[in-house]
């Protein structure tokens, strides 16, 4: 990245090198052998799914196999969206995600003062928390679903009673010894890189989240010490206090530009990932009914359950940070107008004023996205997907 902040560096790099490592990458001029290896990995997440879904028409009277199935396809189907919308939008997500680093983006001591490093320190902190709580209870319902499944293998001698880390396999019988661990190895090493595309692609859109967020915090920063006239950031800001038609016009300018270039960048975003939102709240309504159900068949004491209780809790954290960095990203826009209200305001120039008012009514309209241009991302957005998802369960136990 060009445009990179030297002090901070690309932050989206783990991001990057999360998706990069799976198989897709959000560079443009990638080689040869990473094409192939890219190509090779969508053929196999590709390929788990075709047996997922055949493996589907041949349970379709048994309950229990059927929702065990749709739990997982379901998310495989999601995912694929999710390539499809990255692949194709590659050099406009590589332009946002650039934007971000530089221009007026950039922190800019002599705007905001330390205060916008400070900020953006802590975005880039936050967004690596992101990939710990998001990955940490996948990768505990990964090792728990392989490890109850060599159990099996381990205890059982007739190959009836052999599980698979994550679901039945319906291509052909698997009887010996041999055929059991490709398969296993096959079904591991393919849903680890599904999942973890699954997971790159959402805690690149939440980063973005928090990083919008940032700005809008930064833009408040910089209305309030115009407006005060604040020394305590930066001695450049001394001359605020002048109060010139000059210089509060420069500066109302610089407000103006940064306010509506957040707000289109914002709504750019959105635009290509809108409905990957609301794919990812439909399909995932789907998983916990799905996953709750299976809970209910199982004793506290089993070790299945444990692996229902990690993997809903996966999901519930997947949605939870949409609406969580969502929801902080609209109230943080709003902040704009009381960074603007403020007894500063008094003797500066009536033009001046004018358009502080000007701004604040446009902030009393938050920035607000949302999944599929109707369900905002909000938090109770969260707990309207919870609820619909134990209404949905209810009716499937109830009619069971």
């Amino acid at each position: 990245m060009q445009n990179c902040d030297k002090k901070f560096g690309d932050y989206f790099r783990v991001h990057k090198l999360i998706l990069r490592i799976c198989g897709v990458s959000l560079q443009t001029n990638d080689s040869r052998l990473y094409r192939t290896y890219s190509t090779f990995i969508l053929c196999l997440f590709l390929s788990i799914m075709m047996e997922e879904v055949y493996t589907l028409t041949r349970f379709t009277n048994d309950i229990n196999k059927v929702m065990a199935l749709l739990s997982v396809l379901l998310s495989h189907i999601v995912g694929v969206f999710k390539i499809y919308v990255v692949l194709k939008n590659r050099p406009l997500i590589c332009e946002i995600l650039e934007s971000l680093h530089g221009g007026m983006f950039a922190p800019n001591r002599k705007r905001g003062g330390v205060k916008e490093e400070i900020l953006i320190k802590k975005c880039i902190a936050d967004t690596h928390k992101q990939i710990i709580v998001y990955c940490t209870p996948f990768g505990i319902s990964l090792l728990n679903a392989s490890i109850i499944a060599l159990m099996t293998k381990f205890t059982e001698d007739d190959c009836e009673f052999w599980e698979l880390p994550w679901e039945a396999f319906g291509l052909f019988k698997i009887c010996s010894s041999l055929r059991y661990y490709l398969i296993y190895l096959y079904q591991n090493g393919t849903l680890f890189v599904v999942s973890y595309i699954i997971i790159g692609t959402d805690l690149v859109i939440i980063a973005v989240f928090a990083h919008l967020t940032t700005q809008f915090a930064i833009l408040a920063n910089f209305i309030s010490i115009t407006v005060k006239g604040d020394e305590e950031f930066s001695p450049t800001h001394l001359e605020i206090k002048d109060k010139s038609k000059r210089h509060y016009r420069k500066c109302m300018k610089e407000i103006v530009v940064y306010h509506q270039a957040l707000i289109h960048l914002a709504e750019r975003f959105e635009d290509l990932f809108t409905f990957v939102i609301l794919a990812v709240f439909i399909g995932n309504i789907l998983v916990l009914c799905s996953t709750m159900y299976l809970a209910t068949l199982n004793s506290p004491r089993n070790p299945k359950s444990l692996l229902g209780l990690t993997y809903g809790i996966t999901i519930v954290v997947q949605v939870f940070l949409y609406c969580y960095y969502g929801n902080e990203l609209a109230l943080t826009s709003e902040s704009i107008s009381s960074a603007c209200y403020d007894d500063g305001i008094i003797g500066t120039d009536i033009s001046f004023q004018k358009d502080l008012i000007l701004i604040m009514r446009r902030s009393q309209r938050p920035v607000v996205l949302t999944a599929g241009k109707f369900a905002n991302l909000l938090l109770p957005a969260f707990v309207s997907i919870l609820r619909a998802s134990y209404s949905y369960f209810m009716v499937i136990r109830t009619s069971n």
